[in-house]
């Protein structure tokens, strides 16, 4: 927040971001540490991946800044590797997945389905676009026969 009679002072922060106490750099490197000793390895394509499989078990990990979302084979797996975390680090169970960056996430029996629908729904209502107006909008860019084709589909 730049003041008007020192535009150019910097601000210290006496309180830790998210209730840190270290740097989240130093954080991430310690949960990366914990994890490889629990068998994890990162994975070569995404830095915020940790995979493990042995014993017929895998569990994938993924962390976003202080998100952490997994999906295990196992159920005891699952619960014996919170339990593990919650030694070295707060760890907050939130129970099963349902929104994770936009994405939501809807089991059914025959496994999981993501969407984004809602994210892009919120879109359209932040921008005031309804399907009515964004149909009309685009109708106005297209040929008379691709808008009657758009317009059937919806």
């Amino acid at each position: 927040m730049p003041a008007a009679k020192h535009p150019d002072y910097v601000c210290k922060l006496h309180k830790s971001i998210y209730g840190r106490k270290q740097s989240p750099r130093a954080w991430y490197s310690r949960l990366s540490d914990r994890l490889h000793q629990f068998g994890f390895t990162a994975a070569k394509s995404d830095s915020s991946l940790f995979v493990f499989s042995q014993d017929g078990i895998t569990i994938y990990m993924l962390v976003y800044v202080d998100d952490i979302i997994f999906a295990s084979s196992c159920s005891r797996a699952s619960a014996c590797l919170i339990q593990l975390l919650g030694t070295s680090f707060p760890v907050k169970d939130l129970g099963p997945l349902h929104f994770f960056l936009g994405i939501e996430a809807v089991r059914d029996p025959g496994g999981m389905s993501l969407s984004q629908s809602k994210y892009a729904m919120d879109l359209l209502c932040f921008t005031a676009l309804t399907w009515t107006t964004a149909s009309q909008s685009l109708c106005r860019c297209l040929s008379k026969t691709s808008c009657l084709q758009f317009r059937a589909l919806h």
